[in-house]
């Protein structure tokens, strides 16, 4: 490893490791002495080196939501009303649902709601068409709120480490 050392001060560092895909998340808030552009290039430098893959990102901007609900309703008004009361810092651009019951919800706060109907036949079919149209709107997290279905692996392999289960 180089000699030379990034210092980041104040702050806070919160480490996550995840056995199952041999990957390691590392949160660090803190007023930096150094660039963007020299961070991006140490970690470049050293990963590199090490045959690493990382990501980097700088927090500007909100993380985005979508949340999966069936017929349950009250995790998705938890959600949406901590949302609205500022407690949860991020947009919820969508709700994806497998009935149209929590509809009026998401139309009380002006959150688009699609119902994508699963059948053991479909499943496969329909989890694609999930994941594109997360991926139009740059979904970052995926929440199952009393998700009344078993998502596949191929489903979290889209979303690594972002999917949180709800189940209340």
């Amino acid at each position: 490893l180089p000699a030379r050392r990034l210092r980041l001060v104040g702050g806070r560092v919160d480490i996550e490791l995840v056995p199952s895909t041999a990957t390691i998340i590392l949160t660090h808030r803190s007023a930096m002495r150094c660039s963007q552009e020299s961070l991006q290039r140490a970690l470049d430098e050293v990963c590199g080196r090490l045959a690493l893959e990382y990501q980097l990102e700088w927090g500007t901007r909100p993380k985005r939501l979508c949340v999966f609900v069936s017929k349950y309703d009250h995790v998705l008004w938890e959600i949406l009303l901590r949302h609205k009361a500022g407690e949860l810092p991020c947009d919820i651009p969508l709700i994806i649902s497998n009935h149209a019951d929590l509809k009026p919800v998401a139309d009380a706060f002006g959150v688009r709601f699609e119902v994508f109907k699963v059948t053991k036949a479909t499943k496969r079919e329909v989890e694609d068409a999930e994941i594109r149209l997360m991926e139009e709107l740059e979904i970052d997290l995926v929440v199952l709120a009393r998700y009344m279905q078993i998502i596949s692996d191929e489903f979290c392999a889209t979303y690594p480490c972002r999917v949180i289960n709800i189940h209340h």
